[in-house]
């Protein structure tokens, strides 16, 4: 038998003509283990590029006029942590171990780890329920990060938050068709990052931290909508995405690990990955 908290469960994971927001923030973590939200002053004079404004500066973290009916932020349970967290390692993981054709190998690979105050950045995004980049996410912890956008839309359909989730990191990784080596040798910002800089970000070498937000909110009965971002490192014009190495030097390590190839000291013992 069922309970009233199962069926509220399920009323919150099925998305019947509704319009998603996913926010994903990955930046780049120099030293030290993955913390809580900070108390950084997101108005700081020197915290983001000069004539961009923080989100979260003055900002009131509430729905924005841009939201349907009903719009609702989704709990980053543990479920959905895991399923964004494993699918960004396990590709990791393939180019790392050069079970991509198309790219060389690459060393140094991080595997990422979640962080609570990019989640609440991302909530910021989300919860605008507007289609857009925000100018400046930065942190103190972490003055650089980007930002990736997509959308999705639906009818007629009965789609699950997790659905959703995985679908729209997916396309971000198919980006990899599109994508040369060359590309991952040294990352220019022109027309054709602008088609590739989802993937580009999602497997580069140093990235270590990500954080989401989830926002549902219904358009009509019939029509749905996903909309997809995530804040993600800023790479550098001519910068290395990984360093290549020759294929199969750094896949023998730690095979009793979920993901193989990348830096021992932040494996996990989670061994299910996200097809």
């Amino acid at each position: 038998m069922s309970t009233q908290s199962d069926r509220r469960g399920r009323y919150r994971d099925s998305l019947q003509a509704w319009s998603t927001i996913v926010v994903l923030v990955i930046i780049i973590l120099s030293s030290g283990l993955a913390q809580a939200r900070q108390t950084t002053d997101y108005c700081r004079a020197g915290l983001c590029p000069r004539g961009t404004h923080h989100i979260a500066c003055n900002g009131n973290n509430k729905f924005g006029k841009d939201c349907s009916s009903r719009p609702m932020l989704i709990k980053m349970t543990p479920k959905y942590v895991n399923l964004i967290l494993n699918y960004h390692n396990s590709k990791r993981n393939r180019l790392a171990c050069g079970s991509m054709r198309r790219f060389a190998s690459a060393t140094s690979m991080q595997k990422l780890r979640w962080n609570d105050e990019l989640a609440h950045l991302a909530e910021y995004n989300a919860k605008s329920c507007n289609f857009a980049h925000d100018e400046c996410h930065n942190t103190d912890r972490f003055p650089f990060t980007g930002q990736s956008i997509g959308m999705k839309w639906f009818h007629g359909m009965n789609l699950t938050a997790t659905q959703v989730v995985r679908d729209l990191i997916r396309k971000w990784y198919l980006e990899h068709k599109l994508t040369k080596q060359r590309d991952l040798d040294h990352f220019e910002a022109n027309d054709h990052s602008f088609v590739i800089g989802h993937f580009t970000q999602m497997i580069h070498a140093d990235t270590t931290e990500i954080g989401c937000a989830l926002v549902i909110s219904r358009n009509d009965p019939s029509t749905g909508r996903a909309n997809d971002a995530a804040n993600v490192r800023m790479v550098a014009p001519e910068e290395s995405i990984g360093a290549s190495v020759a294929i199969g030097t750094i896949c023998n390590e730690s095979r009793s690990h979920p993901f193989i190839n990348v830096a021992v000291e932040y494996l996990s013992v989670n061994s299910r990955g996200v097809p």
